[in-house]
């Protein structure tokens, strides 16, 4: 975008020719960022948001962990599983619990059907 001019370049440190962009170098990308109008006048085409349920969209770290947590538990389950469940049990996300340890115990619970294995 850079070459295109849409965004400016970046100024160089004299001292470690490191590029960086001084605060009003900043502040313009922020504005063209926001109005999608680039340096040379033309408008600018940012990537869009991608969509909950679409097909190519890779299941988060987060759920990948407790997966594997829970096969490591002696479950056998599935990222899509997991997601389904932990969205009915914290429907707010669970970012919103700090403890993903309470996260892990109550999906056993759940996932096992109070069954526990001898685990």
């Amino acid at each position: 975008m850079m070459e295109a001019r849409a965004f400016p370049q970046p100024v160089r440190c004299e001292r470690t020719n490191r590029p960086f962009y001084p605060p009003d170098l900043q502040q313009r990308c922020i504005e063209i960022r926001k109005t999608r109008i680039g340096l040379n006048g033309q408008p600018v085409l940012f990537y869009a948001k991608r969509h909950e349920g679409t097909s190519w969209r890779r299941p988060d770290r987060q759920c990948q962990k407790l997966t594997d947590a829970l096969r490591g538990m002696g479950l056998t389950v599935t990222v899509r599983q997991v997601k389904k469940v932990t969205g009915a049990l914290y429907p707010e996300g669970i970012e919103k619990q700090p403890n993903l340890d309470v996260i892990l115990g109550g999906l056993f619970r759940h996932l096992s059907g109070g069954r526990q294995n001898g685990v």
